[in-house]
């Protein structure tokens, strides 16, 4: 249902954030609320899809950008 917003480009000005920005951004977040809130969109999903679960996994491919930007790495996304 939502393959025409999922094949949208990321356009990330700055290029991808560094493992450091990553951590702060994780470390700030309020677990209770993000739990809270996590739990909330799966139930929506589940009637949405009739209790089918969607999988979501995603890899970066080791040694695949450059390490002057990192804007050209290549990323694995897949669905089960």
């Amino acid at each position: 249902m939502k393959i025409d917003w999922l094949r949208k480009p990321v356009l990330l000005e700055s290029g991808i954030p560094r493992q450091g920005t990553i951590a702060r951004v994780i470390i700030s977040i309020d677990i209770a609320q993000f739990q809270d809130s996590f739990s909330s969109r799966v139930k929506r999903c589940c009637k949405l899809t009739h209790s089918e679960v969607i999988a979501l996994g995603g890899k970066r491919l080791k040694g695949s950008f450059t390490q002057a930007d990192r804007r050209d790495a290549l990323f694995i996304v897949s669905a089960f």
